[in-house]
């Protein structure tokens, strides 16, 4: 999750969506995980101090917060994520492995779009 659009692309300016294959959401489960509880985890955890976030002789991309009028001090924590309620999970797929994937999405804020999903029910 972390490498998302590029591993110094923090924070997001979308929506996330989680595709959480079978297997996986089987692990979710039977650890009693929420939709909600892992979203809150991804939101919480995956965060990196702005100091690496900045371009270096090894990585020239670095976080648009190096813009701003005032940006964060260099120990300061950046979530990847705007919030929990951006992650979108959705359980999808096979039972071929453990295969999930993380799909960076569109502009979220007020000049963006929403995501919509619909369930797909089958007779």
């Amino acid at each position: 999750m972390v490498g998302l659009w590029n591993s110094k692309h923090f924070p997001l300016y979308s929506h996330t969506m989680l595709i959480v294959g079978p297997e996986h959401a089987r692990t979710f489960a039977d650890d009693r995980w929420t939709r909600e509880q892992l979203a809150r985890h991804l939101y919480e955890t995956v965060r990196a101090p702005y100091a690496s976030l900045l371009p270096d002789e090894e990585h020239g991309e670095g976080t648009n917060l190096r813009y701003g009028k005032t940006p964060p001090a260099p120990g300061t924590l950046i979530a990847k994520f705007p919030s929990p309620e951006e992650i979108h999970i959705v359980v999808a797929g096979g039972t071929a492995g453990r295969f999930s994937v993380a799909i960076p999405g569109w502009l979220g804020t007020k000049n963006g779009s929403r995501p919509v999903t619909r369930p797909v029910e089958f007779d």
